[in-house]
């Protein structure tokens, strides 16, 4: 007898016993299920397929009445099925079995608006291939949006509301992304998330947290978000750009937000980072030391300029309103990517731009050049900019226009 207390991913908690006679299931459960999932507290298929082996579930299956409570009413999303949660649980063997069982993957589960294929990280590299296939063959989308950020206990914390390729991205599963990206995931889907909302170079951070009292803005505008290309170029991981690359197929690597951010724009993305408890913590430490990350940096700098990423792109200057960012020349905050990396004190992302051609002669509306932006709060890193810049060509009395 195998007492079992376990959360769904929807958050219910539940206990139940499975008593095996010798495989022969019989349950008494003791719950705290949402109403609705009446039909799948009842079924042990739904536990099997969480913490059952092969052969259980096999056996359940083959001897259960011919039709499962859970296959009655497969259609709703408050039942979530027995194949998404092997998929949560990273079993593809299981969900395979259960597909075969006829019962159903395509609906979108929990609060979360998740797909089986979310979960595609979760599998044995060696089954993925095969996983991604059926899956979409059985109606689930490869692009589907998770409706909000979700909390995940391990780096990085919070899983984006994004597609299944930004949830392999965030977690740095290649192989996912490979397989994701062959079976034509599209890299330029975007979150509907609000990536400016602790950056000052693009609104008024005009409100403050209760507990930290941190700055921060809210949009007066829905935004667009950020697609798969903007993760990578966040992490410096070139895995996208590479598979895009193989697969020849050619992608508007140039596609810009409301804002005007390209995935060039997104390399100088601040590393500080939040948990779903808003406290921060710094992206650096996971990826490597600095010579790993120089050359993950590097790399990805350079497949972005091979699929014919535009160094000198404009942004389209802040989306608050000029009375309210009390900035008078909107065209002066326009930048291209080196101009923000500059601005943002990002001297290693600014370096490797330069070294794929960026041009320090570019001028924004406004007539600034990136000699402009180079920050003085700090003498050294200053000095440190300048002559980096002048050994590009800068000339050190550049004037507006």
């Amino acid at each position: 007898m195998l007492p079992v207390i376990f959360q769904t991913i929807s958050g219910e908690v539940a206990a139940t016993t499975i008593t095996f006679n010798p495989i022969i299931f019989q349950h008494e459960t003791h719950s705290h299920l949402n109403p609705n999932d009446k039909k799948a507290e009842r079924d042990p298929v739904y536990r099997l397929a969480v913490y059952g082996s092969l052969d259980e579930i096999a056996y359940y299956l083959q001897h259960a009445r011919a039709r499962s409570a859970m296959q009655e009413d497969e259609t709703a999303r408050e039942i979530e099925s027995p194949v998404y949660h092997a998929c949560v649980r990273g079993s593809w063997t299981a969900a395979k079995l259960l597909l075969q069982a006829r019962f159903g993957a395509v609906q979108r589960y929990t609060t979360f608006e998740l797909s089986c294929l979310h979960w595609a990280f979760a599998m044995n590299e060696e089954y993925q291939t095969e996983a991604i296939s059926i899956l979409m063959r059985n109606g689930v989308d490869i692009d589907a949006l998770a409706s909000e950020p979700m909390p995940f206990p391990h780096y990085p914390f919070m899983l984006p509301a994004g597609t299944p390729p930004q949830w392999a991205i965030a977690l740095s599963c290649h192989n996912t992304i490979q397989n994701l990206v062959e079976n034509g995931a599209d890299p330029l889907t975007r979150d509907g998330s609000d990536p400016y909302k602790w950056d000052d170079t693009v609104r008024n951070l005009d409100k403050f947290t209760d507990l930290t009292h941190e700055r921060f803005s809210v949009p007066r505008k829905s935004t667009a978000g950020q697609n798969p290309f903007d993760y990578g170029a966040m992490q410096w991981d070139l895995s996208i750009f590479r598979c895009i690359l193989r697969s020849g197929v050619r992608v508007d690597v140039n596609a810009t937000d409301e804002e005007g951010f390209s995935v060039l724009h997104r390399l100088s993305a601040d590393p500080l980072r939040r948990t779903r408890l808003g406290a921060t913590f710094s992206v650096r430490p996971f990826q490597g030391g600095p010579s790993d990350g120089n050359r993950n940096l590097n790399e990805a700098v350079t497949a972005i300029v091979t699929l014919e990423g535009n160094l000198e792109a404009l942004t389209k200057g802040p989306l608050t309103e000029p009375g309210l960012c009390g900035k008078n020349n909107w065209d002066l905050f326009q930048y291209i990517p080196l101009m923000l990396d500059v601005e943002k004190g990002q001297e290693d992302v600014a370096k490797a731009l330069l070294e794929a051609g960026a041009s320090v002669y570019t001028r924004n509306g406004g007539g600034w050049t990136v000699m402009h932006f180079v920050p003085g709060h700090d003498q050294e890193s200053y000095l440190d900019c300048m002559k980096m810049l002048c050994t590009y060509g800068a000339e050190i009395h550049t004037a507006d226009l």
